[in-house]
């Protein structure tokens, strides 16, 4: 019996034709980050998502069932100078260390090596920090394990209400100061460096037309995991498990010629290996993530 479902699966996965049919009607719902569909705008990707079906990113599954960390968190203070050597940051605000371990809300990525190396570049010379998408402030609490926050720094969190929610309630529960939260991008106007990792996908406007709406923007824009590819934009959804939310595949020259018009110079580029594919349509696959520093003259 097993012999014969491996053959199964095997032809539904392996066959032109049958194995898109596969992936897009009975692997899709099942499958966390599946893709499915491509859409022109992210409305006509909504509408495609079936009406019992939850839509979007603020949605308390996907946040709230973090707070818990506080106390795994906060259990950490006690522990010996050695034992807190190993994957802890210091917070200069509470002048507390505050230790990690191996949780994999907080893994570093190979590919956040480039962002950390300018990150800690730009921090020399600046003390306020956009997050975009910074969900409940992890890039500010892994980061601090690699590199020294300045005293004085200012870190604002910018998600969705459900994520903000969920940041200030972990925030509050480690009497943390230097971290903030909010929903509104219009906080980032004069900030000193905008950071943002694996959430531009998720945004409709380009991030060349965020920046337009600031009086000041920032000196420094670190860009990072971010899909990109060489042909037409196009919108795909992707399973969340707990939502499915439209999902943005931008051309990575108009990219780039986006916020090179608005006066930066990129420094820095780099991409992954991770992909991205939707069933029926090879030609939009994606195969590479991409990050970027850019920075104004």
């Amino acid at each position: 019996m097993k012999t014969i479902k491996k053959l199964i699966r095997a032809a539904l996965t392996n066959t032109p034709g049958i194995s898109d049919a596969y992936q897009a009607y009975w692997q899709f719902p099942r499958t966390p980050n599946a893709f499915r569909g491509v859409f022109h705008t992210f409305s006509e990707a909504e509408q495609a998502i079936p009406g019992h079906l939850r839509l979007g990113y603020n949605v308390p599954e996907l946040h709230g069932s973090h707070a818990e960390l506080s106390g795994e968190l906060l259990s950490s203070f006690g522990e010996s100078p050695a034992a807190m050597a190993v994957n802890s940051v210091y917070i200069p605000s509470v002048n507390q260390t505050i230790k990690f371990g191996k949780h994999p809300l907080f893994r570093f990525h190979q590919s956040d090596y480039p962002l950390l190396l300018w990150l800690n570049n730009a921090l020399k010379d600046s003390l306020r920090v956009f997050d975009l998408g910074g969900s409940l402030g992890f890039s500010y609490y892994t980061y601090g394990i690699y590199i020294s926050y300045p005293e004085g720094l200012k870190w604002i969190s910018c998600d969705v209400n459900e994520a903000v929610i969920a940041g200030k309630e972990l925030v509050k529960e480690l009497n943390l100061g230097g971290l903030e939260f909010t929903t509104n991008f219009s906080d980032a106007n004069g900030v000193d460096i905008l950071l943002t990792c694996g959430t531009l996908q998720y945004i409709e406007p380009a991030l060349a037309v965020l920046l337009k709406t600031l009086d000041v923007m920032p000196q420094h824009l670190l860009v990072n995991q971010v899909p990109l590819y060489d042909f037409k934009q196009y919108v795909t959804i992707q399973n969340l498990t707990h939502s499915y939310v439209p999902y943005k595949i931008q051309n990575r020259s108009e990219f780039i010629k986006g916020i090179l018009d608005l006066g930066y110079k990129l420094v820095d580029s780099w991409h992954d290996q991770r992909t991205c594919s939707v069933p029926f349509y090879p030609a939009h696959s994606v195969n590479g993530y991409h990050g970027f520093y850019f920075r104004l003259p």
